[in-house]
């Protein structure tokens, strides 16, 4: 494992770490499940949409990646999540999203 030059890191249960290159590029965010809290990192803008997403307390199983949450210009109960049981999600949230 790599050291990440966060004081959090081994203790830390966000799914993806806004210091681990590898984490941000390949990981997904589920809105139910934990986000950064690292002080160096709290203004990073997609870490403020998982925050606003969380508070919404969206009741489906969709994800999100860096790159989709970078895309949302607005964050309303009618945000959809891309869905996991179908392949290409990602690709498939861009293309149906509503701009």
């Amino acid at each position: 494992m790599r050291k990440i030059d966060c004081p959090s890191y081994e203790g830390c249960d966000a799914s993806i770490c806004p210091m681990d290159d590898q984490s941000v590029a390949n990981s997904i965010w589920f809105s139910d499940e934990f986000i950064c809290k690292g002080r160096k990192c709290s203004q990073i803008p997609w870490i403020r949409k998982q925050r606003k997403i969380a508070r919404l307390k969206p009741n489906t199983n969709g994800f999100f990646t860096v790159q989709m949450l970078n895309s949302i210009e607005r964050i309303s109960k009618g945000l959809k999540e891309a869905d996991p049981d179908k392949t290409n999600a990602e690709a498939r949230w861009f293309r149906h999203r509503n701009y």
